[in-house]
């Protein structure tokens, strides 16, 4: 158990890869919201005295980042308090101008994307069964009512009822990183464990069969379809997809956040 352990830190370290980290410090009224400068093209500046915050502790803090002591994964810290940026500060030799990987935030843009193709009638609903967006898959294995119940919005709350999970060595993910193609079968064929709806599982193979089912009704990779309807809008910056039918899904977008 303390073997296993250890990689589930190293695990749970590695999703603390993020190029940014925002502390919420204070639940906001709803009135202090329409006030709150949010920003634009960029953060408002304020210091963390001016928001009645303890300039002292955050200033330790960062000092320890930097020595290592706390956070020793993390890239980058901002904090945000009454709207304001009142913290900003970057480790590990990067800054606001370096692109990083997202990790797996990129899931969120994912969940953006199947929006987009709801929008332009491509997908009707997140209510449309998964199998309906495989029609020419083949044999299913593993099948039984609770798969053939399973739904597009289950993939995204990723509560599917399968047995795929993440993380360490022989589990399914692990499984699916080893092969070079295959990913979407790999998880439609996976075995349902529970009524789909009913629990909440982190499920990266969800987030695979998403991107495929985007591919599946544009006819566009997920990278090609965000480049044309999400970032242009977004007006992004330095992004830098590996090529690759998922690499949106898989975390290896880099942004430059600023």
């Amino acid at each position: 158990m303390r073997k296993e352990t250890g990689k589930v830190k190293r695990f749970i370290g590695a999703a603390l890869f993020f190029v940014v980290i925002i502390i919420a410090v204070q639940v906001v009224s709803f009135t202090t919201l329409g006030e709150a400068p949010w920003p634009t093209k960029e953060w408002t500046c304020s210091t963390p005295t001016q928001q009645k915050m303890d300039a002292d502790r955050l200033t330790k803090l960062v000092r320890l980042i930097r020595k290592g002591k706390e956070f020793p994964d993390l890239h980058s810290l901002l904090i945000v308090r009454n709207g304001y940026l009142v913290k900003e500060e970057y480790f590990a030799g990067y800054n606001a101008n370096k692109i990083h990987t997202l990790q797996s935030v990129s899931k969120s843009f994912m969940s953006a994307l199947i929006g987009i193709a709801i929008e332009q009638g491509k997908i009707k609903s997140v209510n449309e069964k998964v199998l309906d967006f495989f029609p020419n898959v083949g044999k299913v294995q593993n099948m039984d009512d609770r798969k053939a119940a399973m739904r597009l919005l289950l993939l995204l709350t990723m509560r599917s009822g399968t047995d795929y999970h993440d993380g360490y060595t022989g589990s399914p993910h692990d499984k699916l990183n080893k092969l070079d193609r295959g990913w979407d079968r790999f998880v439609l064929n996976r075995n349902m464990v529970r009524l789909p709806g009913t629990h909440f599982q982190y499920d990266s193979g969800g987030v695979i069969l998403t991107s495929s089912i985007l591919k599946n009704r544009t006819g566009m990779h997920a990278d090609a379809f965000a480049a044309r309807y999400l970032f242009p809008p977004l007006k992004e910056k330095g992004a830098r997809p590996r090529p690759g039918e998922l690499c949106l899904v898989m975390a290896l977008w880099h942004f430059l956040v600023c």
